[in-house]
């Protein structure tokens, strides 16, 4: 059934109200902008290529914050997997109709916490999807969506994850992924600090940080060879973020 299909059923019978969902998302899309504070670096933006970020800030230095969100939301409608795209946002308003009244609710604090990384000081901040309660301590809760049929989590979502159990001082952070076949659950363990350093630096010093990015990536019409060996190149931290900061000014 084409996702049209389930969208127009789902509105027909009242279990979803279109118009809110599209509040949801335009919700999501205020988000963009965050990245305007030089020193800080957010948790979801470290498992994502480092010149995502630097595109998104191009946007709004060239465009302005409200353009900038409505080309991001263009390019998301126009993108090859738009079914993809709303179908994590119709399970993702599903899931929380689901979870409403229970244990687990969405995040209240967004989280920051300061970090050396060879000299340079850096805020890591971020706010998980949820969060829990458990004797008095606040339990951070990722969930994520994949049509694939996995057996075990990503190496993105286990260090995303890492990084959240840190940022929150919680002794783990809980981790759901729902496929088409099974839900899989697990408690990662948070990141010491010099596995944080390394990512930083590992995020900082490679453009895509994963091969598979650059299909699904918004910006490919934005993204230059050039930026990309500028970013490989780099020798240094604070090479690194003059190199973006050269790039978001382009």
């Amino acid at each position: 059934m084409k996702l049209i299909d389930l969208l127009y059923r789902a509105v027909a019978s009242r279990s979803v109200d279109i118009m809110e969902l599209m509040f949801n998302v335009n919700n999501i899309l205020k988000c963009i902008g965050r990245n305007i504070i030089d020193d800080t670096i957010y948790v979801s933006d470290l498992t994502r290529c480092v010149l995502r970020a630097a595109y998104v800030r191009r946007l709004i230095h060239v465009h302005g914050i409200e353009h900038a969100r409505e080309i991001i939301l263009r390019k998301m409608l126009d993108y090859d997997n738009i079914n993809s795209i709303l179908m994590g946002f119709i399970v993702q308003y599903g899931l929380e109709r689901f979870l409403d009244g229970s244990t687990v609710r969405r995040s209240q604090i967004t989280w920051r916490r300061v970090i050396d990384v060879d000299g340079i000081r850096l805020v890591i901040s971020g706010k998980p999807d949820y969060e829990m309660i458990i004797d008095g301590r606040i339990i951070p809760v990722e969930i994520k969506f994949t049509r694939r049929n996995i057996e075990k989590p990503y190496s993105s979502y286990v260090t995303q994850c890492s990084i959240y159990a840190w940022l929150c001082n919680a002794p783990y952070c809980k981790l759901l992924i729902f496929t088409p076949e099974r839900v899989i659950e697990r408690e990662i363990g948070p990141a010491t600090v010099e596995y944080l350093r390394l990512i930083v630096r590992e995020w900082l010093s490679r453009a895509p940080l994963w091969e598979w990015e650059c299909r699904h990536c918004l910006f490919r019409d934005m993204c230059r060879r050039e930026d990309r060996e500028r970013i490989r190149n780099s020798r240094s931290i604070r090479k690194s973020i003059k190199i973006l900061h050269e790039i978001e000014n382009q």
